[in-house]
Formats: C-alpha cells, structure tokens, sequence
C-alpha cells in the first residue's frame, strides 16, 4: 500500500510540473498578443497602436491599411521607431516590441461611417509565427 501511495504523489508532482512547463510556453491568439486601439483625430487623422505582449513582436513590412469602402483614401502610413531584428525567414527586417503607434491621413473627402482594415504579422519569442491576421475598425467622420 505505502509504495502505491508514493507512486500516486510521484504522479500528481509530474503532473503538476508538466502543466506548469507547458502553461510557460502556451502561445496567446494575435488577439490577445496584439492588442489594437484606434481613433480619429480631427476627422482626418487615424491613429492606430498596438499593445504587444511580453515575448511578442510585429513586422514593420507586414502591415497593410486600406479603406475597403473608398478608393485611395489613406496617406502613407508613419510607425514609430522599431527596433532591427535577424529572423529566420526574412533576414533583416524592422520590428515593434511592446507597442507600435501608427498615424496616417484620411485623403478622400466624405462623411460618416467607414471601415478602416488593418492587416498586420508578427511572431513569439518562442518560435511561434501567425499567418497575417486582420482586424476590421468601425469608424465615423463628421
């Protein structure tokens, strides 16, 4: 019986230290490693950042905005300062860690609501990369 019971505290530690193991290296979805807010400024100036997780980082080349209602209707897209990275993959490339704060022009004259489509790729530390993910804002110009 006592060498039964060893077995099964044995077990129930292993258990236990593999759970938390794994729960270290669990990948978060690009929702939860890249958090997006956005606003309008001045009813021509949109404002996009992302909040990235510990561990996480974006592409600079990998971002794309567009106006799926309006034609040409953004200016060219200002980033903040990143930082240089060496991936795998893309060799050299400009990266955000922590956050990214973009700004661009609305160029097309209309009011009302519009959808502003945001595509963006970034990886984790631990080797993980996500195929390019978009989120789709709601907006309005007055």
């Amino acid at each position: 019986m006592i060498p039964t019971a060893k077995f099964a505290g044995f077990a129930f530690v292993l258990a236990f230290l593999n759970g938390a193991m794994a729960s270290e290296t669990a990948t978060l979805s690009p929702k939860q490693a890249f958090k997006i807010y956005c606003q309008l400024e001045q009813s021509k100036k949109i404002l996009v950042r992302y909040e990235i997780e510990d561990g996480y980082y974006l592409y600079k080349t990998k971002f794309k905005f567009e106006l799926p209602s309006k034609q040409d209707g953004l200016s060219e897209p200002l980033f903040s300062l990143g930082e240089q990275y060496t991936d795998e993959f893309f060799g050299d490339m400009e990266v955000f860690r922590k956050k990214v704060e973009i700004s661009m022009t609305l160029i097309t004259d209309f009011n009302g609501p519009f959808e502003l489509r945001v595509t963006a790729q970034g990886c984790s530390d631990h080797g993980i990369c996500f195929l390019p993910f978009v989120e789709i804002i709601e907006m309005y110009r007055f």
